[in-house]
């Protein structure tokens, strides 16, 4: 650990230094509840002070580094059962809480039961801090064998089936954490398959770059059916009443006469109903 610790502070201090204000969401440390099995610097020092004491004394270094900017600094793991509540607690406790809670869901070998998505989030959502779905994977094709992250490139394939249940679980999983309060993004791993982990054909299009049908159908989610486009004429007041996503806005006013104002607004998340007033000249 002694040799680890002064090595690892001087690379969170580093890296969120050099890069704060331009990057704004830091996966600052991972995966504490396994690291204490690896014969390192930072396993060893796990092993000896626990894993909520740990990524508390990374939290606090990315914090100091980061001093004066608005970022968030998230702790990131694949277990997402007890031990990993546990550490959270611990975190809690000691008033060490990440800004935001990271949640692994590398599928390579089977999809989660949307059940089990949504418990998990509002498993890490009791703590009243932002989820991320920080490590997303779900594949196009059957896996030919086993854990494998050197596989020759070619031997797992995309087929059209595994395109098609690609599309339709990623539709439900995205659909369901949009629609819960606690979730705030979601990082998907591979955008392509080429050099893709594992070698999967994990992405949203192929190796030649060609969509898949999962890469249509969440153009239409985010870009067409989570996006607000309204129009209609005032009331005999003078307002327009519509409920609109989070986001940036653009709204144009045109009067009887054809004169048009435009304006932005933003409604960032959790803004409450807001009145827009448009002075006509």
């Amino acid at each position: 650990p002694e040799g680890a610790i002064p090595l690892l502070h001087a690379r969170v201090s580093d890296i969120v230094g050099h890069y704060k204000a331009g990057i704004h969401i830091w996966d600052v440390l991972n995966e504490a509840n396994a690291a204490a099995g690896f014969k390192n610097g930072e396993g060893a020092w796990i092993k000896r002070d626990g894993p909520s004491a740990v990524v508390k004394t990374a939290l606090g270094w990315a914090r100091e580094a980061g001093k004066g900017t608005n970022e968030t600094f998230l702790y990131n793991d694949y277990v997402t059962g007890d031990d990993n509540v546990r550490l959270i607690t611990e975190l809690q406790k000691a008033k060490a809480l990440p800004d935001a809670i990271g949640i692994q869901s590398h599928m390579h070998g089977g999809v989660w039961p949307v059940e089990e998505v949504w418990e998990t989030v509002e498993r890490f959502g009791h703590f009243g801090r932002p989820v991320h779905f920080t490590e997303v994977t779900v594949v196009s094709g059957p896996k030919p064998d086993g854990y494998n992250t050197d596989r020759p490139d070619g031997s797992w394939v995309s087929t059209p089936e595994g395109e098609r249940t690609q599309a339709d679980y990623l539709t439900r999983f995205y659909t369901l954490l949009f629609s819960n309060p606690a979730m705030r993004a979601i990082t998907y791993w591979d955008f392509s398959d080429r050099d893709a982990w594992q070698g999967a054909p994990a992405g949203f299009v192929r190796k030649d770059m060609t969509p898949k049908p999962v890469y249509e159908k969440l153009m239409d989610l985010i870009h067409n059916q989570w996006w607000t486009r309204a129009d209609g004429i005032s009331g005999s007041n003078g307002a327009f009443n519509t409920r609109a996503f989070y986001g940036d806005y653009t709204i144009t006013v045109t009067n009887g006469l054809g004169h048009k104002v435009t304006k932005s607004i933003s409604l960032p998340y959790d803004a409450p109903v807001q009145a827009v007033v448009v002075t006509m000249p």
